[in-house]
């Protein structure tokens, strides 16, 4: 909802799975009245190029951090207007972080806590080779007042590798049961919440420590599973009560039972569930593979949430393997 007057500045929070779409100038505005409640005027939204600038600050950089695989990121100002022209930038074309981004606080999967970036820590990030990256910032409200500082994490999982959410961004959930936008996690279960999948560890052949975190789901059994394609051109296809993202030359890593509403894989010091996920997947160096977690709403007899499937799945994550 833009803001009352004639001049127009606002904010909107997008999947990263949208972003493409932005980019590409398929993004429009769109006044409605009273008496046109269909749409008075719509003006399509024209992306510009955002650059490095010092406009607001003479010290226009104020971050920098790097890890082992040669991958490093920027922090500083560009010319976007001033509420939102902080940004953290990985390998000088992805943006991790922006002043005005939500801010989830009580970690409950939503952004539901008014809270947003307000300025980042002058050289305090730190960048880890599996792509988490730590930093410090403030925090301000929706009214652009500063209220808290501390310190930040970008998880790996969600770094340029998670796709297929159940946000609207992609195919539709089969019975609107639409995931927040920004959660980055599959369509709603039984349970309210959505099944969301990310990665810790860092995905080598040679020294996997790759783990997949699956979050959000209900207590109960669920199979990771590893596919070579991203199905629906990454958008995903309706499966059940959510979106089967990954399919081709499916291998199954194991079935884990979650406790806690979360579950991991691999598990355990005893096969099948401790078993590498390189070792289970025959990954090579520089294979992209996709993993997802398919999973039963336990507690919940067929036909009773959504559809008579009686299961869901998470978003699912890319990884391309290293040697």
């Amino acid at each position: 909802m833009l803001p009352a007057g004639n001049a127009k500045q606002g904010v909107i929070v997008y999947a990263e799975s949208e972003e493409p779409s932005i980019l590409a100038g398929l993004t429009y505005v769109e006044i409605t009245t009273t008496g046109n409640p269909g749409g008075e005027i719509r003006g399509q939204i024209v992306v510009g190029s955002e650059s490095w600038d010092d406009a607001d600050f003479a010290d226009g950089y104020f971050a920098m951090c790097g890890n082992g695989l040669g991958d490093f990121v920027i922090g500083g100002l560009t010319n976007a207007p001033s509420l939102v022209n902080g940004v953290l930038v990985l390998n000088n074309s992805v943006v991790l972080a922006r002043e005005g981004d939500p801010v989830d606080v009580d970690g409950n999967g939503l952004y539901d806590d008014n809270a947003f970036f307000n300025t980042f820590g002058n050289d305090d990030c730190v960048l880890l080779d599996d792509g988490s990256l730590y930093f410090t910032a403030t925090l301000k409200d929706s009214a652009n007042t500063a209220f808290a500082q501390g310190v930040f994490v970008r998880r790996a999982g969600n770094l340029q590798r998670a796709y297929c959410f159940g946000d609207g961004s992609g195919a539709s959930c089969p019975c609107a049961n639409f995931s927040a936008v920004g959660q980055m996690a599959g369509c709603v279960n039984s349970l309210g919440t959505a099944g969301r999948l990310d990665t810790t560890g860092i995905a080598s052949v040679t020294s996997d420590t790759l783990v997949l975190n699956g979050t959000l789901v209900p207590n109960g059994p669920g199979l990771y599973f590893q596919g070579v394609n991203q199905l629906g051109g990454g958008l995903g296809l309706t499966f059940g009560d959510g979106l089967r993202c990954t399919g081709g030359s499916v291998i199954r890593l194991g079935i884990v039972v979650a406790s806690g509403n979360t579950s991991t894989y691999p598990t355990g010091v005893t096969p099948p569930n401790n078993v590498p996920i390189s070792v289970k997947g025959f990954a090579t160096p520089g294979a992209v593979l996709n993993y997802q977690l398919w999973y039963r709403d336990s507690g919940f007899s067929a036909g009773d949430y959504c559809t008579p499937a009686a299961f869901n799945l998470t978003n699912a994550i890319s990884v391309t393997w290293g040697n």
